[in-house]
C-alpha cells in the first residue's frame, strides 16, 4: 500500500467490506465460493481495485479494497 500523491494531497482510502447472507447461512462452499471469489476478483480488476485482502467464510465475506 502506498499513499496517492497529486498536486495537493496525499491520500490513502482503503475500503473494509463485509457481506453476510441472510440469515448468516452457510451458503458460501463448494462452487458458490469459487463463483463467488471468481466474481469479486473479476469486478475489483475491472474497476481498477486493488485486492488487499479477501477471506470467505461459509458464512460471510470480509474484502479489504
Amino acid at each position: 500500500m502506498d499513499y496517492q500523491r497529486d498536486e495537493h494531497r496525499v491520500h490513502l482510502i482503503v475500503y473494509h467490506l463485509i457481506w453476510c447472507p441472510k440469515r448468516r447461512k452457510k451458503v458460501l462452499v463448494d462452487d458458490v465460493g469459487r463463483d463467488c471469489r471468481a466474481i469479486i476478483e473479476a469486478k475489483c480488476a475491472e474497476q481498477g481495485w486493488e485486492i488487499l485482502e479477501l477471506a470467505m467464510q461459509p458464512d460471510h465475506i470480509h474484502l479489504f479494497v
